[in-house]
């Protein structure tokens, strides 16, 4: 447990380093703080000035921030990576008592648990709308295979923290998934379908209208394999990376 709490330590101190990671580490807090305070706000302007009622869209506001601690903490495990592979740090690791096996359960557990954490943080004092425990939990678990999925994706085709950057930003439309859930007609939505967080949020969305077991089952099972099917995809080649 001290090799894991020492390499903790290491990334925090990295972190605290790189304005770009600080900012990424507190976007979860002040996107908190922006659904608690500022949706409020923002929905009583546009209801008295142009009659817009946004508290219809309160359940996709909070699904679609509540995702945003996955790709921030997937792009930030994935940068500190980058850093310990530009400098041979990682190669180090391996050979000491943490040994390879260690340093890739600590670092796929970066951004599973703290996706997780913060999903669950903020849908559960998002201050707009009411989700239940199960609710919470399955997005939360989703979440945390978003985090894992974002992380994968650019330590496996990023070279550097350049090219991981721009493939962050182009990472971002998987984000869109649930918008195009919510706001597409039928059969139109299942576009989205090609990206995972669509599927988690379908699931919630049908826990809350008290969707009949079956179609909650198979929307379960979509949900795991296209998060799934990726994530084993990538984690091969990132493993084989690392040899």
């Amino acid at each position: 447990m001290k090799k894991y709490i020492c390499l903790l330590s290491s990334d925090f101190k990295n972190i605290g380093r790189d304005p770009l990671l600080i900012l990424a580490s507190a976007a979860p807090l002040l996107l908190l703080a922006v659904m608690r305070f500022g949706v409020p706000l923002a929905a009583e302007l546009l209801r008295t000035y142009v009659s817009f009622n946004l508290e219809e869209y309160y359940v996709l506001i909070a699904l679609f921030l509540s995702l945003l601690p996955a790709m921030l903490w997937g792009f930030m495990t994935a940068f500190l990576s980058l850093d310990e592979h530009d400098s041979g740090i990682s190669s180090y690791l391996f050979i000491t008592p943490l040994r390879k096996s260690g340093y890739l359960c600590y670092r796929l557990s970066f951004p599973l648990l703290f996706s997780c954490f913060f999903t669950v943080l903020m849908l559960g004092l998002n201050g707009l709308i009411y989700f239940t425990v199960v609710q919470v939990l399955f997005y939360a678990g989703f979440s945390s295979l978003l985090g894992l999925f974002f992380f994968l994706t650019m330590i496996t085709f990023a070279h550097n923290k350049v090219e991981g950057l721009a493939l962050g930003k182009a990472l971002g439309v998987v984000l869109l998934g649930p918008v195009a859930g919510y706001l597409l007609p039928v059969p139109l939505k299942y576009i989205g379908g090609i990206f995972p967080p669509f599927w988690s949020s379908e699931l919630i969305l049908a826990l809350r209208n008290g969707t009949a077991v079956l179609q909650l089952s198979l929307i379960m099972s979509v949900a795991l394999c296209v998060h799934l099917v990726p994530l084993i995809f990538l984690f091969k080649r990132y493993v084989r990376s690392i040899r």
